[in-house]
Formats: C-alpha cells, sequence, structure tokens
C-alpha cells in the first residue's frame, strides 16, 4: 500500500459581511452542532413528495464568532485532530475524519429566524456583544455536516 500525504495549510476566505471561512487544503470547515430529527406529516402533497419528511433542529449553541488572527498565526490557532477509524460511511457528524478546534465566542444576539441562522452579524467594524468567556469549538468537514454554520463573524478579540 502507498499513502500520500499532502501538506494541507489551514487558511481563511473572506466572504458576505466581512464573515470568514475555514479551509485547510481542499475541504472547508463548518460548525459540528447537535441534531435533533424530527418527522413531520407531508399535509401538502404526499402523492407526489411522500407522506412524510424530517426537520433538523440545532442541539447546541451555533452562533459563534471567530476570533480574529493573523493569517501567518491560523496554524497555532487550530489543532488538527484526525479520528484513527475513518467509518464505511465518514460523512456525517458522527464519522468526521478529521476535525478542526478553536477558541470562538458566542453571540447571543445572533439567533434563528424563520427557523434559520437569522442575518449574519456584520464583522469587526461593529463591536458585538458576545459572551465574555472564549470557548473550544469544533469544525468538521463541510460535508459532514447536515447543518452548517461554514461563514462566521470575525471578533475583535
Amino acid at each position: 500500500m502507498v499513502q500520500l500525504e499532502l501538506p494541507m495549510h489551514i487558511f481563511k476566505n473572506s466572504w458576505y459581511e466581512n464573515s470568514i471561512s475555514v479551509e485547510r487544503g481542499p475541504l472547508i470547515y463548518a460548525l459540528k452542532i447537535g441534531e435533533e430529527w424530527k418527522k413531520v406529516k407531508n399535509e401538502k402533497d404526499p402523492i407526489e413528495y411522500g407522506d412524510s419528511y424530517y426537520e433538523v433542529y440545532p442541539t447546541t449553541p451555533w452562533n459563534y464568532g471567530l476570533i480574529n488572527v493573523a493569517d501567518d498565526k491560523m496554524e497555532k490557532a487550530f489543532t488538527i485532530v484526525k479520528n484513527s477509524a475513518v467509518t464505511n460511511f465518514p460523512w456525517n457528524p458522527d464519522g468526521a475524519p478529521i476535525q478542526l478546534k478553536t477558541k470562538a465566542k458566542q453571540i447571543p444576539s445572533w439567533k434563528l429566524y424563520n427557523d434559520m441562522a437569522g442575518p449574519i452579524p456584520y464583522s469587526i467594524t461593529y463591536q458585538l456583544t458576545t459572551l465574555k468567556e472564549s470557548e473550544e469549538i469544533i469544525l468538521i468537514p463541510y460535508g459532514c455536516t447536515n447543518l452548517r454554520i461554514a461563514e462566521f463573524p470575525v471578533l475583535a478579540k
């Protein structure tokens, strides 16, 4: 067996409202969010679309901002954790083959709106009110998520 490992650096890209995404090599990372799946009876068009469907709701906080880190300090701000056992189906939150851990702060004013993440707060320019203490969050490959926050507001400190 031949195993090839290519260098994959952690970097960020800027997006809407001056938010950032976190990337490593070819992968974009998203917040690992706890999920609750609810089965809903389809009363509108059960013949064409089936008699039921599932809705997914967050069970853990999702409204985090990432602390601003200089481009040349990204590797130090994130810890890479590789899952030693890759499952037969790694494309789900529990089977993610790799994780990035970093510090973030929750933004209480960023709430659900119409059962979706509300508009993303504009980064840095406005002093966003956050919880005082930062906490460690886990990012997993975007393709392993069902609920996704992959663009994060940037916090000054």
